[in-house]
C-alpha cells in the first residue's frame, strides 16, 4: 500500500479539478482517508503542507480540501463553506 493507493481510493481527483456540485462528497472522502486507520492502512501520514508523489508515504497538505476551492473566500473565510456551516 502506497500513497497512490491512497489516491486511488480516498482522492482519486485533485480537490481544484472536483466540481462544485460533488466538492462536499470529495471533501469528506478525503477525510475519511485521514482517518487514523485508513492512512495506517496506506502506510500515509498527513504533511503540514502539499507534497508532490516523490515520497510514498506523504499524504496532503490541509490546504487540498475541494470545498475550499468553492467556498473559502478572503483570509481563511470558511463561512460559506457547508461543512462549516453544519459544524456549528
Amino acid at each position: 500500500m502506497s500513497l497512490k493507493t491512497w489516491k486511488k481510493e480516498f482522492y482519486p481527483i485533485p480537490a481544484d479539478k472536483c466540481p462544485k456540485s460533488k466538492a462536499i462528497a470529495h471533501s469528506l472522502q478525503k477525510w475519511t482517508g485521514a482517518l487514523k486507520k485508513n492512512l495506517k492502512k496506506h502506510g500515509c501520514f498527513i504533511a503540514a503542507t502539499s507534497v508532490d508523489d516523490d515520497d510514498d508515504r506523504l499524504l496532503f497538505g490541509i490546504d487540498t480540501c475541494a470545498a475550499c476551492q468553492h467556498y473559502l473566500h478572503g483570509d481563511r473565510d470558511c463561512s460559506e463553506c457547508p461543512l462549516y456551516i453544519v459544524r456549528d
